[in-house]
């Protein structure tokens, strides 16, 4: 099946979380013990995720993507990587790569992205000073209230190095360091998600984590996975089970049924904005 013709047209339900957005709030509506409880929930302007590979953003929090491009946040996705050492045995690495370009490009339909969402391809992700400067310009330009990527600890040498490049540029972003024609940035929030390399608590250490409410959005984050990243069916097979007991393991700590966890990163960036 064509996944343009199927992903085009999607329409996604708010479903009972949005009851209003005005002025860059949000009401929400949860259960609570003896009912339901609502309150107004901060709506942040733009989210930056930064993702070493192409289906990295949807495995770590496409639900938390879902919920905040249906509460009219802007979402950007930037795709490190070219993802070419991950693909059927045989096929030749610039194949794989425009694969993966290409349902990268259908998933940023799916997902509801912001069209400053890029792949940008890289081979080979060295940590260096052109590529600090490289994550320190896409901070200045896209200007997010809240960045999330990988934890520096991840087993995953490109998640990690990814992961390290996005703090320095978030040390870098706010002064006059490496000087660009965008203005110095600082988010009012950073945010380390779980990868299957880099699950907090199993080799990962987080004292505090955050747990975004993903319920309504869990099935079609599977769908998204399954129907649309098919170059990568073998690999995301084998997580597709761990992909729905974390999300039930992170749901019970956030006592919902599916949840997303999220661990505060405040070294560069004090936390002002919290993802719900």
């Amino acid at each position: 099946m064509n996944n343009r013709s199927v992903w085009d047209g999607l329409y996604l339900d708010s479903g009972t979380h949005q009851r209003s957005r005005e002025e860059g709030f949000v009401r929400v509506s949860q259960a609570a013990a003896g009912g339901r409880r609502s309150f107004d929930a901060v709506v942040p302007r733009t989210i930056l995720v930064l993702a070493p590979h192409a289906d990295d953003e949807v495995i770590s929090c496409g639900g938390t993507i879902l919920k905040y491009a249906q509460w009219k946040c802007e979402v950007a996705v930037i795709v490190v990587t070219s993802g070419a050492g991950s693909g059927p045995g045989g096929e030749a690495p610039d194949r794989i790569a425009e694969k993966r370009r290409k349902e990268f490009e259908t998933a940023k339909r799916a997902l509801r992205l912001s069209d400053r969402s890029e792949f940008l391809g890289l081979e080979e992700l060295q940590i260096n000073r052109s590529n600090v400067r490289r994550f320190t310009d896409i901070i200045r330009s896209i200007q997010p209230d809240i960045v999330l990527f990988p934890n520096p600890n991840d087993s995953h040498r490109a998640h990690r190095n990814t992961a390290l490049l996005t703090m320095e540029a978030l040390y870098h972003a706010p002064t006059q360091a490496h000087p660009s024609r965008d203005r110095a940035w600082l988010p009012l929030g950073a945010y380390f998600y779980e990868t299957p390399s880099g699950v907090f608590g199993q080799g990962v250490q987080a004292e505090t984590l955050v747990i975004s409410d993903i319920t309504e959005q869990f099935e079609t984050k599977k769908k998204i996975l399954n129907e649309i990243y098919a170059s990568q069916t073998q690999l995301l097979s084998a997580f597709e089970g761990w992909v729905e007991a974390l999300a039930r393991h992170r749901g019970e700590a956030g006592r919902c049924r599916f949840g997303e966890a999220f661990c505060p990163n405040m070294t560069h960036v004090p936390l002002k904005l919290l993802l719900i």
